[in-house]
């Protein structure tokens, strides 16, 4: 089944809400994320837990600027590795909006390699453990480069789809409607009329917080992936409400670190701003006490 006639399976009349609701994230939310990770500082930060059951297989690796997802031939076996959120979660009762930049470059070859994101309603984050959620792959088999998609109920998956994978970078956009329940993915942009759209998971679920996994997997008679044809960059979560973060309120850009950046973020709001994040001691003003809650918390989150 081809992806995009997954939508017209799985949520025959929501296209219209999604392209529509696409529309009000805010200009504000577009300028500055909510949540990001450029992976630029070569260090899994703690905004991360590592998923790495079989790591002389897979590994997830923050290095060169990204994550890669470097994997050994697994010679018949099959193994995934990844990172997930350290106690965040995005809330289901908001719209959200996220993307993240991917880089895939393998030619046909024998058993099945290449990265996944998965976006967990309910269950454990990584790929045998989702109760309910979708996936999306980028990978490679016997017929060549490949863009999957799997939607998965009660631990079952219960629609995909496959298509010949166009390009070998791009960028992955994730929006999710609370009111309609509807999970829209698309490699073009936010409201791709052609997006992937899935219902129901929210309220299936019952779900009180969604999970990201972001990793690589190997299988079969697969040859070595070297982590420069298989990596992830940039994620960036736009809008939404983010349940059980920041680990240090002082880290303000959501990158695992307090550095220079969350520094810019207070000068930017210096004065009085009851109720935004630069305000660190919640005295309703932005001044030198913020200040100083960045420079004593200057470093990895911990």
């Amino acid at each position: 089944m081809h992806l995009k006639h997954l939508c017209s399976v799985t949520a025959p009349a929501v296209a219209a809400i999604l392209a529509s609701s696409v529309i009000c994230m805010s200009a504000a939310a577009a300028e500055r994320a909510v949540l990001s990770d450029d992976f630029n500082d070569d260090v899994i930060g703690n905004m991360w837990s590592v998923y790495e059951p079989d790591p002389d297989i897979i590994q997830v690796i923050e290095q060169n600027q990204r994550l890669e997802l470097p994997a050994e031939a697994p010679g018949g076996a099959s193994a995934i590795a990844g990172i997930y959120g350290n106690e965040w979660l995005i809330a289901p009762s908001e719209d959200f909006y996220l993307h993240i930049d991917w880089h895939f470059d393998r030619p046909a070859q024998s058993g099945d390699s290449g990265l996944t994101a998965a976006i967990v309603f309910a269950g454990t984050p990584g790929i045998d453990g989702i109760e309910f959620g979708a996936l999306l792959h980028v990978g490679s088999d016997a017929d060549g480069p490949y863009v999957g998609f799997e939607v998965v109920m009660f631990g079952a998956v219960v629609a995909d789809g496959y298509d010949p994978l166009p390009v070998d970078s791009g960028t992955a956009h994730v929006w999710y409607d609370s009111e309609a329940d509807v999970l829209a993915v698309s490699l073009v942009e936010y409201g791709d009329p052609d997006a992937t759209l899935v219902p129901d998971l929210g309220t299936a679920s019952e779900s009180e917080g969604i999970a990201m996994f972001l990793g690589g997997f190997t299988l079969g008679d697969a040859p070595a992936m070297p982590g420069e044809d298989a990596y992830i960059d940039n994620f960036v979560i736009e809008e939404g409400e983010i349940l059980g973060w920041p680990v240090c309120p002082a880290d303000l850009t959501g990158d695992g670190v307090v550095d220079v950046l969350d520094l810019l973020e207070v000068l930017a709001a210096w004065g009085p701003c009851p109720d935004c994040p630069e305000d660190i001691t919640g005295d309703g003003i932005v001044d030198v006490l913020d200040l100083l809650e960045i420079l004593s918390a200057w470093g990895p989150c911990e």
